[in-house]
């Protein structure tokens, strides 16, 4: 449990580093195709929708583990992994294509 609340942080850091524009372009981390690292503005617009989305998740993994009698079905992870498909190909689509 404890390990899970440590990813649900992490995502959450990240999130917050992409929404507040402190993550610059690189090779590591983020968005990599040709449109977001050869323009810094469509790199910061792409992570910043990818920065909610990652806060959100986190945010959402890490209430559902406060709540150890919470159940959690499989189909809470297949939603929530289809809804980060569709978030990325949205954003995909609108900033980096």
């Amino acid at each position: 449990m404890k390990g899970q609340l440590i990813a649900a942080s992490f995502i959450c850091a990240v999130g917050v580093l992409m929404v507040f524009k402190v993550l610059p372009p690189n090779r590591w981390v983020g968005l990599r195709t040709a449109r977001t690292l050869a323009d810094p503005a469509a790199w910061y617009r792409a992570h910043r929708a990818f920065g909610w989305l990652f806060l959100v998740t986190g945010l959402a993994a890490a209430a559902s583990r406060l709540w150890p009698t919470m159940l959690v079905y499989p189909a809470w992870g297949l939603a929530g992994v289809l809804s980060v498909a569709a978030a990325t190909v949205f954003v995909y689509r609108r900033y980096a294509a």
